[in-house]
């Protein structure tokens, strides 16, 4: 009697992590073992593939091999989308048209979703001759504008959201958003007026010192300390602008800190007062 051994017919099922901790291990494996794709080269990002495979019911090892990192946010790869859809029982149908590609979805309730992409549309989005895919397989990057699009308005439920890699790749990579709000207006400081900053004419602080007795400095310093209104004290920096000319950027400087000063306790006192 011979010995023969039956053959199991068992289909193996895939190993689903149960923690946090059960994903990290396993992201670490992949990693370590250099058969991570290109756009998962971390363990965190290996992570991020294998949470979002299993929130739309891919199992982790083929979450790694049909999710990528494209532009920063996680996409699926559109050969992937029949299985998905299937295994959620919807149905799915595609064909060429004359100037593109058409893809119906089917719900499981029998609602048709159907949607289509064209050249017209591809050379409206700047795609049409694009380099890479877009010259190298465009009809198949058509079928997968297509599927995409139907997809993701008639399985939304299946796909929460997530966008074809085919697409995903040909969006601009996420930048911070240009400020274009107004800046508050603000008077220009009197010290950085160009007659004043750059005049020809000012004395050296050695010459200065030598022809000066100090009674033009201690007037306009005692001119800011005796206002008695922030209006006034703005007006002092016009009403000696000649003087301002003719004194070295040392002693203007010294006088703007006092005007500066003087103005921040007039802000502090009306702040108090309110």
């Amino acid at each position: 009697m011979s010995n023969v051994v039956a053959m199991r017919s068992n289909r193996v099922t895939a190993i689903i992590p149960r923690s946090i901790e059960d994903i990290a291990r396993i992201s670490k494996g992949v990693v370590a073992s250099g058969l991570a794709p290109e756009t998962l080269n971390t363990e965190e990002k290996v992570m991020i593939a294998i949470m979002h495979g299993l929130e739309i019911g891919l199992p982790p090892m083929v979450a790694i091999q049909k999710i990528a990192v494209v532009n920063k946010r996680p996409a699926i790869f559109g050969d992937a989308i029949p299985a998905l859809l299937w295994s959620h029982n919807f149905s799915l149908s595609e064909e060429a048209i004359e100037d593109g590609h058409r893809c119906t979805v089917v719900r499981p309730d029998g609602t048709k979703i159907t949607r289509q992409f064209t050249i017209d549309d591809a050379k409206r989005a700047k795609l049409w001759g694009k380099s890479g895919p877009w010259q190298q397989y465009p009809q198949r990057m058509l079928q997968m504008r297509a599927r995409g699009l139907a997809a993701r308005d008639g399985a939304a439920d299946v796909l929460s959201g997530m966008y074809l890699a085919e697409e995903a790749q040909d969006i601009p990579a996420a930048t911070e958003p240009a400020d274009i709000t107004p800046p508050e207006p603000t008077e220009p400081s009197w010290l950085d007026h160009d007659a004043l900053q750059h005049h020809d004419n000012r004395p050296s602080v050695y010459k200065y010192k030598k022809e000066y007795d100090g009674e033009l400095y201690t007037e306009i310093v005692g001119q800011a300390v005796d206002c008695e209104t922030i209006e006034k004290l703005k007006q002092i920096p016009d009403l000696y602008s000649d003087e301002l000319l003719e004194m070295p950027l040392n002693y203007v400087k010294l006088i703007r800190d006092e005007l500066e000063e003087r103005e921040k306790c007039f802000n502090q006192q009306a702040a108090t007062n309110e």
